[in-house]
Formats: structure tokens, sequence, C-alpha cells
């Protein structure tokens, strides 16, 4: 908008109270891109993907909702995805 040009950014976990520099190269931008499109493919079809529990999941707001350790169970009720998605029924 300005025509600057952005190299480093900054990333602040409000739990930790830690805030993390973050450079911006042309691959994490295409990165970003293509992370933008497929969320909102996922927001389109009204689908979740599969949660995968990980080291990141144990300070997740979202984990309650989530279930990450439940892996196998048949497809979210539409209530939980409206709730992920903020969609009204």
């Amino acid at each position: 908008m300005f025509g600057l040009e952005i190299n480093k950014g900054a990333i602040y976990y409000f739990s930790s109270r830690r805030r993390r520099e973050v450079l911006i190269s042309q691959e994490l931008r295409e990165l970003t891109k293509k992370t933008i499109i497929d969320a909102r493919a996922l927001i389109i079809s009204r689908t979740v993907p599969k949660a995968e529990f990980n080291q990141r999941c144990i300070n997740c707001s979202l984990m309650d909702l989530c279930q990450p350790r439940n892996t196998g169970l048949p497809i979210l009720s539409k209530s939980t995805i409206a709730q992920l998605y903020s969609i009204e029924d």
C-alpha cells in the first residue's frame, strides 16, 4: 500500500507473553497465500481436517473442542463445525 518492503514481522503469544520475530521471505509469502486459499476451501466445504495431536496442541485454546487425541472419530457435528467456523445454522 505504501510501496514499502517488509522483511520481518513478529508473532506475539498471549498465553506465554512472548514475542517471536519472523523473517518474511518470498517462500513464506507464497506459503501464506496457499494456506489462505486452503482455509477458504475448508470453510466453503464446511469440512474439518482430521486432528493430529502434537506438542502445539498442549497450550491450544481449542484443544477441548478439537479433541486431537480422539482420532478416528466420525465427522464432527454441525454444531461443532459451526463453532469452529462461526457459522450460523
